[in-house]
């Protein structure tokens, strides 16, 4: 509380710096924890009218809280190097906004200029993109969400037989993205505090978003041979030396391509469902419910002939790959 001292000229006012309301330790996780979040959302955010930025009311706050926000803050955006102009923490912070917002007006807006046309990867030109002078984490982890974002709602407003071609083309795009958000936070200078806050959330949807392309290409995969090779081979005696050889190859193909998706799925596993549901609009276009009445099998041939050994193979990974709620729809 501030008190007078009595001077012999005049008082002065002497006024004691009051304790913090809570524990630096607690601030520092209530901070944290809405950073978490406000990165999560700006990155997530896709609609390019709206321009927010959700740090001023901690930046411009009490000097604890400021000082908090800015230990924390420097990991998370990356420190900018010898050559540039400022290294002020606010400076970094608008410059990353700056280059986010760039590449969002990119994708989402209005453009006549064809889909497969479309670069995802971020031009590094110091006149559209001045955060290239900066290593940060988390603008690594925003463009991977970005283009994960701008493929997912190309894919869901394309002719269906141009889905998948959409994804092939980009695919180099989001893995190069989804690579170099994953290196920029395998470095010591970054607590594991923040990798766990605010980077773990990010690469789960990252992983999330990949997996679901991934899975959709499966099931493409899986329903082609159904309907293609399942089909040929029914009418191929069982003597033919070529047949077993085919359907060890597809087993084998199949196997080596759901086992590529163990890992994002054990990444993205603890955070939210790792199996979302494939978009009808895929299912439709791959002819998915005739690829399951194809890999019902023959009822007349024994349950070890090995073309309905081969369909009991694709079923199971096909199953496996799909929502809770798909399942259940198949098995009513």
């Amino acid at each position: 509380m501030p008190h007078i001292e009595a001077g012999r000229r005049r008082s002065i006012l002497v006024v004691s710096r009051s304790p913090l309301p809570v524990p630096c330790e607690l601030l520092r996780e209530i901070i944290l924890g809405y950073l978490a979040d406000s990165f999560l959302e700006l990155a997530l955010e896709t609609d390019v009218k709206r321009n927010w930025d959700p740090l001023s009311s901690l930046l411009h706050t009490s000097y604890h809280v400021r000082g908090t926000t800015q230990d924390l803050l420097d990991p998370i955006l990356g420190k900018p190097d010898m050559k540039c102009e400022s290294s002020r923490t606010g400076i970094v912070y608008l410059d990353v906004l700056l280059a986010l917002r760039c590449l969002k007006l990119r994708l989402f807006s209005p453009t006549d200029r064809p889909l497969r046309d479309m670069v995802l990867v971020p031009e590094f030109s110091s006149k559209t993109f001045p955060t290239a002078r900066y290593d940060s984490p988390f603008l690594w982890h925003a463009w991977s969400i970005v283009a994960n974002s701008w493929i997912k709602l190309a894919i869901e407003r394309l002719a269906l037989g141009d889905a998948s071609d959409v994804y092939d083309l980009h695919w180099a795009d989001i893995s190069f993205l989804r690579d170099q958000a994953r290196l920029s936070t395998e470095t010591e200078s970054i607590p594991r505090s923040l990798k766990k806050a605010i980077f773990g959330p990010m690469m789960a949807h990252i992983h999330l978003s990949y997996l679901l392309f991934e899975r959709t290409a499966t099931v493409y995969l899986i329903c082609k041979i159904s309907n293609g090779l399942i089909v040929h081979l029914w009418h191929v005696p069982n003597g033919n030396t070529e047949k077993q050889a085919c359907i060890d190859v597809t087993v084998e193909m199949v196997e080596q391509r759901c086992k590529s998706l163990s890992p994002f799925m054990d990444a993205a596993a603890g955070f939210v469902s790792h199996q979302a549901a494939i978009h009808q609009a895929h299912l439709d276009s791959a002819e998915f419910r005739e690829a399951w009445q194809h890999l019902q099998g023959q009822a007349d041939l024994p349950e070890d002939d090995m073309v309905n050994r081969l369909c009991c193979c694709l079923k199971e990974r096909l199953l496996a790959i799909l929502s809770l709620e798909q399942r259940a729809q198949l098995q009513t």
